[in-house]
């Protein structure tokens, strides 16, 4: 497992295999209460890159939605070859 943090904007990423989203329910139980603040579940989506034969699964013990790719994350177009020169061309 490991994580991307920038200011309210948070990216994990972890095998999809069935007990890493129990694992990552937890911390984020454990950080919610040590930190009192709350996570919008709400605004959480999970992606996979792949096949996943039980997204479903992981979205409903992560209790968020399941996103798709090409997808943004501070404007940064997730999905394609980042080889792809357009791609950038949102950050400059």
């Amino acid at each position: 497992m490991s994580h991307l943090l920038f200011v309210d904007k948070t990216l994990v990423f972890c095998d999809a295999i069935e007990t890493q989203p129990n694992y990552l329910g937890q911390i984020l139980t454990w950080f919610q209460a040590v930190s009192r603040l709350q996570i919008n579940l709400r605004k959480c989506e999970i992606f996979f890159v792949g096949e996943v034969n039980y997204i479903g699964l992981l979205a409903q013990v992560l209790n968020c939605k399941v996103g798709g790719l090409p997808t943004t994350y501070l404007v940064v177009l997730l999905g394609p070859s980042n080889k792809d020169g357009t791609m950038w061309n949102p950050a400059i």
